[in-house]
C-alpha cells in the first residue's frame, strides 16, 4: 500500500555522504557530494593512485526522480543518479539501476 511516503519527503537527506568507489584503472574513487537544501549539490573525486590532475570538483542542481526514490545530479555524465537512504547514497548504474554483485557494498556513501 503507498501511502505517499518516499525518500524525498521522509528522510533527512541533505547533508555530506562518503564513500570510496570502485575504479578500473586505480586503487579507487573517493568521492564526497553535498546535497543542499536549495536543491544544489557539490561533487567532489578524487582518483587514487594516478598521477596528474585527480581532484575534479562540480557543483549544479539536483532533482528527483517521479518517485521521489533518488536524485539526479544535474549537468552530469551518467552515472549520476543516487538512490537516497536513511543516512546513505547508493550510485545506480548508467542506465538507473542498482548495482548487483561483489561489489554492489562498494557504491554506497554515507553521511
Amino acid at each position: 500500500m503507498d501511502d505517499g511516503h518516499n525518500s524525498r519527503n521522509s528522510l533527512s537527506y541533505t547533508g555530506t555522504y562518503k564513500g570510496m568507489l570502485p575504479c578500473a584503472d586505480c586503487a579507487g574513487v573517493e568521492t564526497v557530494i553535498t546535497l543542499n537544501e536549495d536543491g544544489t549539490y557539490a561533487k567532489k573525486t578524487t582518483y587514487l593512485g594516478k598521477g596528474g590532475k585527480n581532484t575534479f570538483e562540480e557543483k549544479g542542481k539536483y532533482s528527483w526522480n517521479s518517485a521521489g526514490q533518488y536524485v539526479i545530479l544535474k549537468g552530469q555524465e551518467a552515472p549520476n543518479q543516487y538512490l537516497v537512504g536513511e543516512n546513505i547514497l547508493t550510485q545506480l548504474d548508467i542506465s538507473g539501476q542498482k548495482i548487483e554483485g561483489d561489489l554492489a557494498a562498494m557504491y554506497v556513501l554515507k553521511k
